[in-house]
Parts: C-alpha cells; sequence; structure tokens
C-alpha cells in the first residue's frame, strides 16, 4: 500500500527543521514555512485516514472470502454427506441432500421438495413427531429420535432423527438430520423375534407369555375387567410323536397352532408354551364367555389334520384358570391352569374343566402316588391276580389273563385304574411290565411243573412297552429263564400301535417267529381295520367290554360284536369277549357264535392258589382246540 500522506508530511518537517537552523531571521520566509508545516500535517492526517480506510475494506475483503470459503465448505459438507439432511418450515420441505433424495428412493430432489414431511413418516409416528418438533421450536434439546420412514415406493425404512431450528429468510425452520438404522433395527428385530416367539409355530412363546401376563397384573385394579388362562395339552401326541417321528410330530404342531390360531378372536393371545401345550389369555373371567372358547376349540378338533397325506385326529385337554379368583400372580395362575387341565385327561380327555381349589389337594396325592409308585417295585408290593378265560360252550378253562395289583404300605390295595395312567406318563410301565411278563410266565411254569393242564397265559403289553428297543430281547431272555414253550404266552397289545403300522407290523412278524400268540385288546375302540387284520400276524380278537355291557340295551352294539365275530371268524381268528357279567350276555353271545370269553359271571381275578383250586376242579380238561 502507498502511504502518500505521511511520506510528505515527513519531508516538509525536515525542510522546516533545515530552514531555521540556517536562518534564524528571516522571519517571512519562517512564517511561510510554517503555514507549508501546517499543509503537510494536514497532508499525514489525510494519508492516515486515507490509508485507515483501506486497511477496512482490506478486512472486509478477507472476511467475505472466509465466509464464503466456509460456507462452501458447509455446503459441500451438507451436499456429500452420508447422513440425510431435510430442512422444513411449517410441515413443508424447503431443502433436502442428495442422500435423502437417495433414502427416501426419490429419483431428484423436486420429488421432495414442497412435500409435507408427514408424507413420508409412518402414520403411526404423527403424534410423537408433532410433539417432538413443538419442543424443537420450543428451543428444547430432544436428543435422538427413532422413526419410521415411508420410501416413494412404500417401502419402510427406520431412521434416528436428531432436529435443531435455526433461521433462514429471517424465519426459523427446522434441520432434521436422519441416520439410517434400517439393518440394524432389521437385526434387532430378528433377536427380539428369536427371543420372544417360538421357532417351530411362530407363536408367542412362554417369554413372551411372562411379559404379557406381568403388564397385565401390573395395570391398576379399578381398570381391570379380570381375564383367563386356558391351558390346552393334547392328547396323545407322545404317541403319535414316538410312532411317527419327531419330524411329523413337528408338522402336527405347525397344524395345531394354525388352527388355533384361526379360532381365537382378535383380543385373545395365544402362546406355545412347550411341546405340546398352549396357552391363550382370554380377556373375559365370565366362565359363560370363556366356555364358549373352549367349546369352540373342541368342536374344532373334531375335524382331522393331514399330515404328510395321513389322516390324524387328536384332541386337546383344556384347563382354565381366572384373574383374581384363582391366583394374583403368573406363576400361581399357569399352575392352577395346569391343574385344571390333566383333571380334565383324568376325566376322559377331550374336554374343558374349570380350576377349583380342592384340584391341588387331588394332585398332591397323584404326586404322592407317582413317588410312592417309584419305590413299589423294589419294595416288592406288587402281585399278580389271574382271570380265567372261557370256552362259552363247554364252560371249560382255556386260559388266564395276568393282572397286576399294589398293595400300598399306606392306603391298601390300589386300582390298576388309578396307577397305570401314572406309570403310563412317567415311563414306569416299561419296567413294571418287564416284572408282569417275568413274573406271570414264570408262574404258568411252575402249574405246569405241578401237573395243571396247560393254559395260555394271557399279559397285556403297553404302547411304551411295545417301543422300548429291548422289549423283544427281553421277551426272549424271559422265555430262556423260565424254559416255558412260546405258545403258552399271549401277548395282549392295544390297537394303537396300529398308527405306525409298517414298524409294528415288522416287530409283530418277529414276535410271530419267536412262537407267541398274539392279541389284539379293546378291539373295536382304537384304528384297527380290516386291511390291517389282513395282514398282521395276529391270532386273536379280544371285543372291548364296553361293548358287552351294552348288549342288553343298545341294538348297535350288538351289530358291533356281531360284525367282529364274523370278521375273526372269516380272517381264522379267535374272538373273545371281555365284561360278561350276566347270563342275557352269556346267552346273546352264544347265539351270535362267539367262542371265547371272560368276565365275573363266570369268576373274578383270582389269586394263583385259587386258580389252582379251579384247575382241579377242570383237571380232565385238555387246552388245545
Amino acid at each position: 500500500m502507498f502511504y502518500f500522506g505521511r511520506v510528505w508530511g515527513i519531508i516538509i518537517g525536515f525542510a522546516l527543521f533545515f530552514f531555521h537552523f540556517y536562518y534564524p531571521n528571516q522571519k517571512t520566509i519562517a512564517y511561510n514555512l510554517l503555514i507549508i508545516a501546517l499543509f503537510g500535517l494536514f497532508i499525514v492526517w489525510l494519508g492516515s485516514r486515507y490509508d485507515k480506510a483501506n486497511n477496512e475494506v482490506d478486512r472486509r475483503l478477507k472476511t467475505e472470502n472466509k465466509l464464503k470459503e466456509s460456507e462452501d465448505r458447509y455446503r459441500n459438507l451438507v451436499e456429500l454427506s452420508p447422513l440425510a439432511i431435510i430442512v422444513h418450515q411449517l410441515d413443508k420441505i424447503i431443502y433436502v441432500n442428495p442422500f435423502t433424495v437417495k433414502s427416501l428412493g426419490a429419483s431428484s430432489n423436486e420429488e421432495l421438495l414442497g412435500k409435507s414431511i408427514y408424507d413420508f413418516i409412518h402414520i403411526d409416528y404423527h403424534e410423537r413427531t408433532k410433539h417432538r418438533l413443538k419442543e424443537v421450536l420450543e428451543g428444547k434439546d430432544i436428543g435422538l429420535t427413532e422413526q419410521m420412514l415411508i420410501k416413494i415406493n412404500g417401502e419402510v425404512i427406520y431412521a434416528e432423527v436428531s432436529a435443531f431450528v435455526m433461521t433462514y429468510s429471517e424465519q426459523n425452520v427446522v434441520l432434521s438430520v436422519l441416520n439410517d438404522i434400517t439393518d440394524r433395527k432389521k437385526s434387532e428385530n430378528k433377536i427380539n423375534h428369536m427371543a420372544y416367539y417360538d421357532a417351530l409355530t411362530n407363536l408367542p412363546n412362554r417369554y413372551n407369555l411372562d411379559k404379557c401376563l406381568l403388564e397385565a397384573l401390573e395395570l391398576p385394579k379399578d381398570s381391570h375387567r379380570g381375564f383367563s388362562i386356558m391351558f390346552i395339552d393334547l392328547d396323545r401326541f407322545k404317541m403319535i410323536n414316538d410312532t411317527f417321528g419327531h419330524g411329523f410330530g413337528d408338522l402336527l404342531l405347525q397344524q395345531v397352532a394354525e388352527r388355533l390360531h384361526s379360532i381365537i378372536k382378535k383380543e385373545e393371545r395365544i402362546f406355545r408354551y412347550g411341546g405340546d401345550e398352549f396357552i391363550i389369555i382370554i380377556e373375559s373371567m365370565k366362565q359363560e364367555e370363556v366356555s364358549q372358547v373352549a367349546i369352540r376349540i373342541l368342536g374344532e378338533f373334531n375335524e382331522s389334520f393331514n399330515i404328510n397325506n395321513r389322516e390324524v385326529f387328536i384332541t386337546p385337554s383344556i384347563g382354565i384358570s381366572s384373574y383374581p379368583e384363582d391366583g394374583a400372580d403368573k406363576e400361581t395362575l399357569i399352575k392352577n391352569a395346569d391343574a385344571a387341565m390333566y383333571f380334565a385327561k383324568e376325566k376322559g380327555r377331550n374336554i374343558f374343566k374349570w380350576y377349583t381349589s380342592n384340584l391341588n389337594n387331588t394332585f398332591l396325592e397323584k404326586m404322592n402316588l407317582e413317588n410312592d409308585l417309584r419305590k413299589a417295585l423294589d419294595n416288592d408290593e406288587f402281585y399278580l391276580t389271574y382271570q380265567p378265560q372261557i370256552d362259552l360252550s363247554s364252560g371249560k378253562i382255556i386260559g388266564v389273563e395276568a393282572l397286576i395289583r399294589w398293595q400300598h404300605p399306606r392306603l391298601g390295595l390300589i386300582s390298576p385304574a388309578s396307577f397305570i395312567p401314572i406309570a403310563e406318563e412317567t415311563g414306569l410301565i416299561v419296567p413294571i411290565g418287564k416284572w408282569i411278563f417275568k413274573t406271570a410266565i414264570n408262574q404258568n411254569k411252575e402249574w405246569q411243573k405241578k401237573g395243571y393242564p396247560h393254559l395260555r397265559i394271557a399279559i397285556n403289553i403297553s404302547v411304551r412297552q411295545f417301543q422300548d428297543s429291548h422289549f423283544v430281547d427281553t421277551i426272549i431272555q424271559a422265555l430262556e429263564d423260565s424254559q416255558l414253550d412260546p405258545q403258552y404266552v399271549d401277548l395282549e397289545i392295544t390297537e394303537s400301535v396300529m398308527q405306525n403300522i409298517k414298524e409294528s407290523t415288522v416287530l409283530l412278524k418277529q414276535l410271530k417267529r419267536i412262537g407267541l400268540y398274539l392279541s389284539i385288546d379293546d378291539f373295536g375302540t382304537g384304528y384297527s381295520s380290516l386291511s390291517l387284520l389282513r395282514n398282521l400276524p395276529i391270532d386273536n380278537l379280544k371285543i372291548d367290554q364296553s361293548f358287552i355291557y351294552d348288549l342288553m340295551n343298545n341294538v348297535q352294539a350288538l351289530a358291533i360284536v356281531k360284525t367282529i365275530i364274523d370278521m375273526g371268524r372269516n380272517l381264522e381268528l379267535d374272538v373273545v369277549a371281555e365284561g360278561i357279567e350276566n347270563e342275557h350276555q352269556l346267552s346273546t353271545l352264544k347265539k351270535i357264535k362267539c367262542t371265547y370269553g371272560q368276565g365275573y359271571y363266570f369268576n373274578k381275578p383270582l389269586s394263583k392258589e385259587e386258580i389252582e383250586q379251579l384247575l382241579m376242579e377242570n383237571i380232565s380238561y385238555l387246552m388245545y382246540k
């Protein structure tokens, strides 16, 4: 910069000094020089003002340049930002950066500018967004909030949003910065779904149930209508699972879940509690309303399920408890509904029962009975009785059926109807069944050694025993130990083993090769058909006693019994009628040509000594037909 005023001021000042020093008496000249000096001082002052003005211009130019550089940097930062940035005024979008255009699936910013921000916010988030924007405009710091956004094509994405107020064209606007967290949200949702939903049925699981129950129980009592817990367990599911395999069982559970989901109303919630157990929360405690739901479920399960082109029937047993009458916490409510469900199973299955306070005592007794049952075999508390099987035409004994009894040291004699279901449920029937088989064949061998007529001894085999991988080996070993000829052993197997006909046929043929006599027990109540019987190595059909009981008053029962007898004769099978209790039943069975029978009309189950006495009276009878 050229500092004109200052330079000439200095020159005049030096000239005045030298003139005064060499010509002190020249006043006129001095006055002139004084004027020149004053003028020089003015020039100096004017020059300094000029310099200052130029400096201010330079400073302003530098400031403007810096501001422009800063604005360019800021614009580049916004334009190139990997975050979506939106400026909106009165809900209208006035600026978006390129990443916003990309994030919302637009082809250009023109598709977004001028539109309402609510066009791109999910309707579930509208109210909370309005509340947040109000706080922002009031100057409050709202931090990060989560939003569900809607893209141009309707796709849903998730974003974390921060917003603050700024001035644009002398008006307040809101600048929002959005970070797309869709991938993270999907991962969180997947983890959350895995934690709270069942992988097989996609129903909410027991952890989800706990959460829902806790939320319901935390509601103020004055806002509670009450609710009910419906505990559903599938009858005989384990048998189906063991017979057809776990893959088959899983497919059945999926179809059960779908059917239950189609039955319940929107306000009712269904959960898979575990295994073949389901729980439904019903927002009502009125027995009539809840019972209608249970009746609806039972009715729908009358229809079969189709699994891999195989028709399967399965029924539910349902127990119900209500809040707050049957429990004030989730554990008690579920426990009591579970107890009611087991009561429904004991009463015949495929029904529903409400919880009552006396059920706790009932199930405590059952638990104690189960504990005692586990020790009964070791404590030698079981014994066998034997019920004769009679040739109806001659009245002679042709065999006996071995029946287990439990002499409890404290409770006395316990009926098989009380402890056999517990043994089946717990798996104790396998070791108990081994004991029955070994004891029965040893007893038969002992009778033969004593010279009594050779009888065939019938032994009941449970499904659990039949499915035991060591079952055949156990039979063979026991026969070898007793030295009893296998032809004098009659294995009675229920029709339920026919559900898995392929495996059952293989096993029955193995048993037949051993030389055993094979019967189907309780025939007419299960799964057998004429085509199945034709291909099975079966020797005998035992007509279920429920049909015999109704012979006097039920024409249909008589028709069924006659059909079974005719079918047995045509298939060259023996037929035994169980449960004969009076002369009318006996005479009717003789008329329709039933060959064999057993029941209280002839003899109740007898001790081994009583059987020996009975055999003494029939010593001349030879068993073979």
